[in-house]
């Protein structure tokens, strides 16, 4: 669990299970073997590693590199010597520029001196796709590459149009030397609603017993064969799909992407209540990616940045959940418009409370909701068109009515004339 506020990009982020390579001893890697994406969304990529260290006082920096046919980086202020194939997309190293072309989409975002390799890229484009690895580089000597010339797992990223159903094949027979005995894993990225077709088989084996498993559930969509369809993917359909075989299994986990909507859990309420002289709300969010919220009291942005003495945000992230507290000291004499609002790159979800004062300027505690209670609710989903608030409707309504009433008030004159002519 960590803070809200240290989600500078909206990516994708889970706990992962990857595939454990070493041909050189000392030197491991654990990463994902393929990655599908669909276009315009952003992943994070999670890695592990290891190496041999021979001096304690080395100071590592490290690269992620895209193969390249023809392609070539050479460290800047180093010799021609020290060169190697592809182009850099992402680095600690603050002396090394990455490849332009990637606009900054790319980021090391994991700790290497705690051995964690992972990088993530945002609005994944067509020209994302390819092999990439991992170098180190220490500042006493230390140099080296985790390719797949030494069997090392090089992760595979294949970008989906979003217009089409995604594809992905399992191959049981191409399974590397790091791959066996191992869980080979393979991420899949995708919006709600799209459509997943997962294939399994494994070469000169058409007879082979192959089995789809999601936890202990065979073959989740009642099928019994090869082939499994996940149509119109929703929040629910997220989670590790296992293909096995006789000893052999290689799973694919799906994460689905989708819209901030309240979260129903009892223990995260969305819900606001009076103590003392102070407001205290509460709003929780499910998202993928997780979402950043804001507050308003009044028209004024509230943020943990910008909190003040009386008017204090704090916000936890729990894997795809999100709860942001609102702390308001103060004494309540006037009406109040309190906005919690969510957002991710798919939406935005506002939920507004309204605080109202009696005559004798004393507030009454409830819950919100509650007809002739201190609070109302309005929740409202707002697509990427815009965030409607409560007031709108309300103005449409007027209008509405205003719109009927003259028209029955002009029936009922025309009327009225006409029956005066005819007399």
């Amino acid at each position: 669990m960590k803070s809200l506020s240290m989600l500078d990009l909206p990516i994708l982020a889970f706990f992962f299970e990857g595939i454990w390579s070493s041909s050189v001893p000392g030197f491991t890697l654990t990463a994902p073997t393929f990655v599908t994406i669909q276009r315009g969304l952003s992943v994070h990529i999670p890695c592990q590693f290891t190496y041999r260290n021979s001096n304690l006082h080395e100071q590592i920096s490290a690269y992620w590199f895209k193969n390249k046919e023809g392609a070539e980086f050479c460290f800047e202020g180093a010799s021609r010597k020290h060169c190697v194939s592809g182009l850099l997309v992402a680095t600690n190293d603050g002396t090394q520029s990455a490849n332009r072309a990637t606009g900054n989409r790319f980021q090391l975002i994991g700790d290497v001196n705690r051995g964690d390799c992972s990088f993530s890229i945002a609005q994944v484009q067509v020209e994302d796709k390819g092999i990439y690895y991992f170098r180190i580089v220490g500042n006493r000597g230390l140099k080296f590459s985790y390719s797949t010339m030494f069997d090392y797992i090089s992760p595979e990223i294949f970008v989906a149009d979003q217009n089409e159903d995604m594809k992905i094949t399992v191959n049981l027979t191409k399974l590397s030397q790091a791959e066996k005995g191992e869980k080979a894993t393979s991420i899949v990225v995708a919006q709600a609603g799209s459509s997943i077709r997962l294939l399994c088989h494994m070469d000169g084996r058409p007879n082979l017993t192959l089995t789809w498993m999601k936890g202990n559930i065979s073959n989740p969509n009642g099928r019994k064969n090869h082939v499994l369809r996940l149509t119109k993917i929703t929040p629910e359909d997220a989670g590790e799909y296992q293909c096995q075989a006789e000893n052999q299994q290689q799973t694919v986990r799906v994460t689905v992407q989708y819209a901030p909507e309240l979260s129903i859990s009892p223990q995260r309420n969305t819900t606001c209540w009076h103590q003392d002289n102070s407001v205290l709300c509460h709003c929780s969010f499910k998202a993928q990616p997780p979402a950043q919220i804001q507050w308003q009291a009044d028209g004024e942005t509230i943020t943990e940045e910008s909190s003040r003495k009386n008017l204090k945000v704090t916000s936890l992230i729990q894997e795809n959940e999100v709860t942001s507290s609102f702390n308001w000291t103060d004494s309540i004499e006037i009406d109040h418009r309190i906005l919690c609002v969510a957002s991710n790159s798919f939406g935005v979800y506002t939920v507004q409370f309204l605080l109202s004062t009696f005559k004798d300027g004393n507030t009454k505690d409830c819950s919100p909701g509650v007809p002739g209670e201190m609070f109302t609710v309005d929740e409202m989903l707002a697509n990427e068109f815009g965030n409607f608030s409560a007031t709108i409707f309300l103005l449409l309504g007027l209008i509405k009515a205003l719109f009927f009433s003259l028209f029955f008030l002009c029936t009922f004159w025309k009327a009225l004339l006409s029956q005066k002519g005819n007399e």
